[in-house]
């Protein structure tokens, strides 16, 4: 879906994390909603159809994050959304790193430095854009 503005998607339970992200994506121009919980962000995914989805693994549970990330590669509407995996989580980056690559998503370890994130958030979105319209 088309959207004046980008609209992101944040799916992660650390409030002081999301509201940096509200204030970086305001100042960058981009709209952002949220979600704190893995069993309802299928359906605001489906309905709202984001331009990226920034995605935390551990949401309820350790795997939370990573269990939504396969619902929505298995469902047509949402397979081909991008998504950037943000965690702190390096255990679960190391053991399932191959795995995450195979869902086609982006990996960033938090902390961050971000101008890196930005970039790397421009960059998911204008590819997402881009398989949108068939480029």
């Amino acid at each position: 879906m088309l959207h004046e503005r980008p609209l992101i998607m944040v799916v992660d339970t650390d409030s002081l994390f999301v509201e940096l992200l509200a204030d970086l994506f305001a100042e960058a121009g981009y709209q952002m909603i949220t979600c704190q919980h893995s069993g309802a962000a299928p359906t605001i995914i489906r309905r709202e159809q984001p331009d990226l989805i920034v995605l935390d693994t551990w949401i309820e549970h350790p795997d939370s994050g990573l269990l939504l990330l396969e619902l929505l590669r298995r469902v047509p509407a949402t397979q081909a959304i991008p998504v950037l995996v943000c965690t702190a989580d390096s255990w679960l980056l190391t053991q399932d790193a191959e795995h995450l690559r195979s869902l086609g998503c982006t990996v960033l370890p938090k902390p961050f430095d971000l101008d890196a994130f930005l970039t790397m958030v421009r960059a998911r979105i204008a590819i997402g854009l881009a398989s949108a319209v068939g480029v």
